[in-house]
This record gives C-alpha cells, sequence and structure tokens, in this order.
C-alpha cells in the first residue's frame, strides 16, 4: 500500500520576487529540456530535408550524378494513406460507445453524435492531418485542448426597458437613451489543436512513461509567437503598465522579415513582430508550496503574466509517441529507418550511373607540355586528358582501367 500526502497551496498570489524567479526558470527549463532532445530534431531536419528536397545537394563536378529519387516520400505518403483510412477517414468509428440495456444505448447513441458533431465544428480533419505529418517526419502526435468562445459586440439604446420608454414618450417626458456596448456569444466549443513537436517540450526525468498521473504532474512548456496587439488584449494576462512599454519596443525590433521553419524559431525569442509565449502545466512546487494542475504563461522569458487553476481541470496536452528514444524521452520519427536506405540507394544508383560515363568516355593520358604547368590536382572524368612525363620511358597507357567505388 502506498500513502501519499501533499501540501496543496490554493489561490495564493505569488510575490513580485517569485514571480520573477518562476519565469527565469520556466525559460531555463525550456532550453534546458530542448537541448536534451537534440538527437530528435537532427533525425527530424534530415527527413524533412529529403522529403521536401529543400536540400541541393550540390555535386562534385559538373559531370557527377545527381539523381534524387524520393522514394522516402512515396514512403511517407503511402504510411499517412493508410493510418487516414484505418483511423481517421471516419469519426465515427473513433468511438465505440455502447449500452448495457436499450435505454442506455439510446444514450450512448446520442453521446456518440454529439462528440462526433463537436469534432466537426473545430474541423478536426486539418488537426490530424497535422499530427500524421508530425508523426512520420518528427515522431511525435501532440494535441493541446481548451475552449473556444466566439463573441459579438453588439450596441443597445435603451436600459430603461420598452414599456417605460413608450410610456415616457406618450407623456412628453424626456426618457434617458444611452446606448450600451454587450457581448453576445454566437459560438462555443472545445478545441483541439495539433502543435508541433519541435515547439514541445517537458520534464522527462521526471515523467514515468504510461503513467497518467506523472504525465499531469510533470511539467510541459509548448512555445509560440503572439504580437503586442494579442498580449495587451489578452483578458487573462496580467500586465504593469511598464511591461507593456517594454513588450512595444520588443515587438517593434523586427528582428527577422519572412519566413523560418519551426526547427529555425525554438531557438529565437522574437520573430517579427512578435515576441515568445511559453505556456505551462502541471504541478507547480515553489518555496515548499505545492501548487497542482497550475496554468502558467511567461512573455519573453522573463515576465510571468498568468499563474492560476488549471480553468478547464483536464490536462491541456496529449502526447503521442509511436516508439520512444530511451536515452531522450522523445518519439523516433517513423521515417528514421527507411531514410538511411532511402540515401544509401542513391547513393548506389548515382554510382553506377559515374561509372558508365567513365567506361563509355574513359581518361586519356598526354604530354605535360600541353597542361598548365600550375595546376597541383588531377581532374578525372570521362574523356578527361591526364598529363605525363616527358622522358616517361615505359608503355604508355591510352586509357585508365576503373574500378566500382562509392566515391
Amino acid at each position: 500500500m502506498e500513502r501519499i500526502k501533499e501540501n496543496v497551496q490554493i489561490s495564493d498570489e505569488l510575490s513580485a520576487q517569485q514571480k520573477d524567479e518562476l519565469a527565469k526558470h520556466l525559460k531555463c527549463s525550456f532550453n534546458q529540456w530542448d537541448q536534451d532532445r537534440q538527437r530528435q530534431v537532427d533525425d527530424a531536419r534530415n527527413i524533412m530535408i529529403e522529403v521536401y528536397m529543400h536540400n541541393d545537394n550540390l555535386k562534385k563536378d559538373d559531370w557527377h550524378a545527381n539523381v534524387k529519387l524520393n522514394r522516402l516520400r512515396a514512403i511517407k505518403q503511402a504510411k499517412k494513406a493508410a493510418m487516414w483510412r484505418e483511423i481517421w477517414s471516419n469519426p465515427q468509428q473513433m468511438f465505440n460507445v455502447r449500452g448495457t440495456n436499450d435505454y442506455t444505448e439510446q444514450t450512448a447513441k446520442i453521446q456518440k453524435a454529439a462528440i462526433v458533431e463537436s469534432l466537426e465544428k473545430m474541423q478536426i480533419g486539418k488537426q490530424y492531418d497535422n499530427a500524421i505529418e508530425n508523426c512520420l517526419d518528427i515522431g511525435e502526435m501532440i494535441f493541446i485542448t481548451d475552449w473556444e468562445e466566439r463573441t459579438k459586440s453588439v450596441r443597445r439604446k435603451s436600459s430603461e426597458g420598452l414599456v417605460i420608454e413608450t410610456l415616457k414618450r406618450v407623456f412628453n417626458i424626456p426618457c434617458g437613451l444611452t446606448e450600451k456596448e454587450i457581448e453576445l456569444p454566437y459560438y462555443e466549443n472545445a478545441r483541439v489543436k495539433s502543435i508541433s513537436p519541435f515547439m514541445f517540450v517537458f520534464d522527462h526525468n521526471f515523467y514515468e512513461h504510461g503513467n497518467k498521473k506523472s504525465w499531469d504532474s510533470c511539467i510541459k512548456i509548448y512555445k509560440r509567437f503572439e504580437t503586442y496587439e494579442n498580449l495587451i488584449n489578452n483578458k487573462d494576462y496580467e500586465l504593469t503598465d511598464e511591461q507593456k512599454e517594454d513588450l512595444k519596443n520588443i515587438c517593434a525590433e523586427k528582428s527577422f522579415i519572412g519566413n523560418k521553419k519551426l526547427d529555425e524559431l525554438r531557438d529565437e525569442d522574437i520573430y517579427g513582430e512578435k515576441v515568445e509565449v511559453l505556456f505551462c502545466h502541471g504541478d507547480f512546487k515553489i518555496d515548499g508550496k505545492l501548487y497542482k494542475n497550475h496554468i502558467a504563461e511567461v512573455v519573453a522569458g522573463k515576465y510571468l503574466v498568468r499563474f492560476e487553476d488549471n480553468p478547464l481541470f483536464i490536462n491541456p496536452f496529449i502526447w503521442c509517441p509511436i516508439e520512444i528514444d530511451p536515452e531522450t524521452g522523445r518519439g523516433i520519427p517513423q521515417l528514421k529507418s527507411a531514410y538511411y536506405l532511402c540515401k544509401e540507394l542513391e547513393k548506389t544508383v548515382n554510382t553506377s550511373i559515374d561509372m558508365q560515363q567513365l567506361a563509355i568516355n574513359p581518361p586519356v593520358w598526354v604530354n605535360e607540355d600541353l597542361i598548365e604547368k600550375d595546376k597541383q590536382e588531377i581532374d578525372v572524368y570521362p574523356g578527361a586528358i591526364l598529363k605525363y612525363k616527358n622522358n616517361y620511358d615505359g608503355t604508355l597507357p591510352t586509357a585508365l582501367t576503373l574500378g566500382y567505388s562509392n566515391n
């Protein structure tokens, strides 16, 4: 039997010093945990370069073959289609909800229909597509869940009521017409969003794989970028006037204009007119006091703008790796094994083409007087002319005999 006693601190406001220290700690934690899984990032970069053909792969010489078979992309598309067909092509098949009698069976059908309708409202299919891409390229599917509410502002002219306003007009009594702006909700639903594993880290030393309680407790950090307008208009954030002015200056620096890949943004604090925001969840221990199931958000790596109980109660992060690297504690890209086989196949094909070119038009020897004297290296290519010493007494070969080589 295991007995666990936890001292939970409820609704205790942090001091300014505690906020600064926690913000700094979370920023350092993100950098450290991101560095610990560097091998996962390197593998994903190699795979994505091969799949999307981002690397020009410049040849050593003009005559060397540079055929790109792109077999890895074909493998990826086949695996992606299979995953979509078997799992997500029909949202209803994802939920096996059944009742124990006729009444509960009807209730189960209604619940299942409500879940499917909610998923369709949030356009879950697009998030599934992105999650499959991440799984094959990086090795993980990660979702963040929250609640989305959309409102519209409406102006109402009278606050006295229709009856009172009508009576005042009948008796020529001045009525106090005022315009009041109110917000009316027109959409409210759960939201599930697929996020890139490049921008997500967690305390892999604390987390025990397969232990849900451990996953809920460990600190998890998701990095994103927000504009200055979004920061100051967020009702959940607490920012002083000095902090707002500082963030305004930071966002105005415009450190980079253009596109950057996600794996490059991991080390950036500013992206264009956007600044870094770290969204954190877990159990926080501050000065010996435990804050369970809390949400913390850090802006620009130094301002703790939000620290409160998790309003949705449930863990907002869903982490789905298929295979886990025992050293990094992170997912292994599904295309990693196929990557090296495809690269070796391309190398074999290109080497065979090079050997054929050399066999068809082999290099030949000529007198050194015909070659420029300041050249120190001999370039071998189909039809190459190679110099020899003028006092050479042996049998002069007319062409070189070349054997197979991977170089």
